[in-house]
């Protein structure tokens, strides 16, 4: 008699190559590529990638809450309170910048929210795939194990901020130069300690099954820690690694959308037009609209980079509210294709995964 098959989001060697596996593969080639041939990491001719992969990454967050009225309703902010929010503030404060250069403040604060929210996006969506996937695989952490890894996390996006600001608007100088370096020395070596620990602590979590770690568990983990350090190495490749996240993202979404579906005979069809309707919606999105700002002058072009600020923090928002495993609604959303025999039926996997 034959085993049964993993439960999986999609199958269990797919999950782990969208997880994390192909980035880690793509991401090594072009930073070697950086060094010895061309520092460029973004050619033009790429930049369609981000309309097919990315634009799709955040339409499908509106679809998932907009779609079901029960969660539209279960989330009135999301849906509701913080895009009429967003929508004011960024309207106000366009408006106040183009009346006068020096009432910037309102779009620099957008811009701030926009870059610490996505280092907790980044960091939190890892923790929800080793999640999602240690469930599937039966793997429990121990309390103690749990917290860790989510400190670790939160402490990779200090990280990503620090990043950030280097890049940006943080300029020390000459007498603060000690300062910054023994700042930047610090979150290297957290980082580094952060990579290690948190394998460690995930093989010890597998090992209690007497079993080795599986690679769906470890390959989000270790895909942050590698996006990461191209970025140490590269700040150009940044479109690469937000290429990476969306891949990584898209395919839950999908398997909650396949598992609604599910109880009509064309189920997989209508899955199929749902995602073709989020794919043209995101190239219009994102291929098309920003061309139109671009021909239209300075002040559109302003518009849309103040949209893309207000969509990226509304999907953050969205995320963090729908992405709760513990939640049982998104539970079987999420797993309803999973045998109940499955490891995710267990109560005390779901509590690990909480």
């Amino acid at each position: 008699m034959s085993a049964a098959p993993k439960p999986a989001i999609t199958r269990p060697e797919l999950d782990a190559w969208l997880a994390g596996g192909l980035s880690l593969m793509a991401l090594t080639v072009l930073g070697v590529l950086a060094v010895t041939t061309a520092p460029d990491l973004v050619n033009a001719k790429f930049l369609w990638l981000n309309a097919v992969i990315n634009g799709p990454h955040f339409l499908v967050s509106y679809r998932l809450l907009y779609a079901s009225k029960e969660n539209a309703r279960r989330y009135p902010w999301a849906s509701l309170w913080l895009p009429l929010l967003l929508v004011t503030w960024g309207a106000v404060s366009l408006g106040l910048s183009a009346r006068n250069p020096d009432w910037s403040w309102g779009l620099d604060a957008l811009f701030a929210v926009n870059a610490v929210y996505l280092s907790l996006h980044y960091t939190g969506q890892a923790w929800g795939m080793v999640s999602t996937f240690s469930q599937l695989e039966g793997v429990r952490f121990a309390p103690a194990e749990r917290t860790l890894l989510r400190i670790f996390l939160r402490g990779m996006a200090v990280w990503h901020v620090h990043w950030l600001l280097r890049q940006t608007v943080w300029m020390p100088r000459p007498e603060d130069a000690g300062l910054a370096h023994g700042l930047e020395a610090a979150v290297n070596a957290f980082a580094a300690v952060s990579l290690v620990v948190g394998v460690a602590i995930l093989w010890r979590a597998s090992s209690r099954s007497d079993r080795r770690l599986p690679v769906r568990v470890a390959v989000p983990y270790l895909a942050l820690h590698a996006w990461y350090l191209l970025l140490f190495l590269h700040p150009g490749a940044l479109f690469w690694v937000q290429l990476a996240h969306a891949l990584q993202y898209l395919p839950f979404p999908l398997r909650v959308e396949l598992n609604r579906q599910a109880v009509h005979a064309d189920g997989v069809r209508r899955t199929a037009v749902s995602m073709a309707w989020v794919l043209g919606a995101g190239v219009l999105v994102f291929a098309g609209l920003p061309w139109l700002s671009h021909a239209a002058g300075p002040l559109a072009r302003s518009g849309w980079e103040v949209a893309v600020a207000l969509i990226n923090i509304h999907h953050y928002f969205i995320d963090g509210c729908i992405w709760h495993i513990r939640n049982p609604v998104v539970s079987e959303e999420l797993f309803a294709h999973v045998p109940r025999t499955a490891p995710t039926a267990t109560p005390s996997s779901a509590q690990a995964a909480a």
